[in-house]
């Protein structure tokens, strides 16, 4: 599989595609965001440093009556310009939400 099918069946987009699990009856697409998608959560500069991460699942379209998961790895960086700490954002999703806009549609 490939990003192709996060980016048209659930609207993801900057990230790459990683594996596929099936539990419990529901599908789990990992990705991990493009490393030119890391940027300040403050003032947008690219000049960031890793600070680990935080993994993090969404709730996405299903695909039928199957339920579809999304698994992240948030990365969280330090900005040398402004100083701030944080996580990056993720587009396809609204900060504190746990489901995608997509779904919310």
């Amino acid at each position: 599989m490939s990003t192709n099918l996060l980016y048209h069946a659930f609207d993801i987009r900057g990230s790459q595609y990683v594996n596929t699990t099936y539990q419990g009856g529901a599908v789990i697409f990992k990705i991990r965001q493009e490393p030119e998608e890391l940027r300040c959560p403050v003032c947008g500069a690219r000049k960031v440093i890793r600070r680990g991460q935080v993994e993090r699942r969404f709730r996405t379209k299903p695909i039928g009556k199957t339920p579809v998961w999304i698994d992240l790895g948030v990365q969280r960086v330090f900005c040398r310009l402004c100083g701030a700490l944080g996580q990056v954002k993720v587009k396809f999703a609204q900060k504190r939400w746990s489901y995608t806009k997509a779904f919310a549609r």
